[in-house]
């Protein structure tokens, strides 16, 4: 009798894995998705930033005000493009020398 009961358990459960093995693989591919998207987000940011600074690179007329203005947007392109690489490097993306490339934000 135990045999039996432990067969019909098992069968009752058996559907249950199966749902719950399904709705795992389901929000595993939602959580990729948003890991994906962030990172795309990230990326967007970064390059906003960056055309930001070389725009007031370029603009630069050598004024004190100029000089800040451009200060400022390298220093928020230094930061946009240090956060891309943080969430590269949480999805797994160790190399990150190709942002150096991409986005050669000078030092202070």
């Amino acid at each position: 009798m135990d045999e039996e009961k432990l067969r019909q358990t098992r069968l009752l459960r058996e559907p249950t894995e199966r749902r719950s093995e399904a709705a795992l693989g389901t929000v595993q591919q939602e959580i990729l998705g948003e890991m994906a998207a962030s990172l795309g987000r990230a990326h967007e940011k970064a390059q906003r930033a960056f055309d930001v600074f070389v725009q007031s690179a370029q603009a630069s007329d050598g004024s004190e005000r100029a000089l800040m203005q451009r200060e400022s947007a390298r220093q928020r392109a230094a930061e946009a493009v240090w956060e891309l690489q943080v969430q590269r490097e949480a999805v797994g993306i160790r190399d990150n020398s190709d942002l150096q490339v991409r986005f050669p934000v000078p030092p202070r």
